[in-house]
């Protein structure tokens, strides 16, 4: 915790309190290791709607992401020639483009043509995807299990790391 956190802690006399507080901002937007991921229901480009239930039996490496994000940009870019390392049997790569503008989100799929299931959060469901996941910022990646737990939230992009990490979960 921060400075500025533990300074307001200080001002909570009851320890008891001061300890259910503490854990409680901790651990509340805190997606761990072994718990359900969240679901969502979104549509790719075609009108097609995907939740997490269709990609049981396959690990699911999530790529939240905006058009104005220069890192979401060159991770896009890299994506197809990193994807190759992967056994797409095994494993669903889902980017998800937080967007509010739908014609944007196509732009940037025509641009980089990742070779995966890319959707779009609209209306809503970007924010309730960010607060569910815990994203403070873009990029972001998660990966879940076969059974749909979090192996682990806030990983490595695959061109970082997040191969190693998929391959070791395999």
């Amino acid at each position: 915790m921060g400075s500025e956190t533990d300074s307001f802690y200080n001002y909570i006399s009851d320890p008891e309190l001061r300890d259910y507080l503490k854990k409680f901002i901790e651990n509340k937007f805190q997606l761990k290791q072994g718990q359900e991921a969240p679901d969502f229901y979104l549509k790719d480009s075609l009108g097609n709607a995907f939740t997490l239930n269709n990609f049981q039996g396959k690990l699911v490496y999530l790529f939240f992401w905006g058009s104005g994000c220069k890192p979401c940009q060159k991770e896009l870019e890299q994506l197809n020639d990193l994807l190759l390392k992967l056994d797409e049997s095994q494993v669903q790569v889902v980017t998800i483009c937080s967007d509010r503008n739908e014609d944007t989100w196509k732009y940037i799929l025509k641009e980089y043509k990742p070779d995966c299931l890319n959707l779009w959060a609209k209306g809503n469901w970007g924010k309730l995807l960010g607060d569910k996941y815990d994203i403070q910022g873009s990029p972001h990646f998660c990966l879940i299990d076969r059974n749909g737990k979090v192996i682990e939230n806030k990983c490595s992009r695959l061109s970082q790391g997040g191969i190693s990490l998929i391959k070791k979960n395999l």
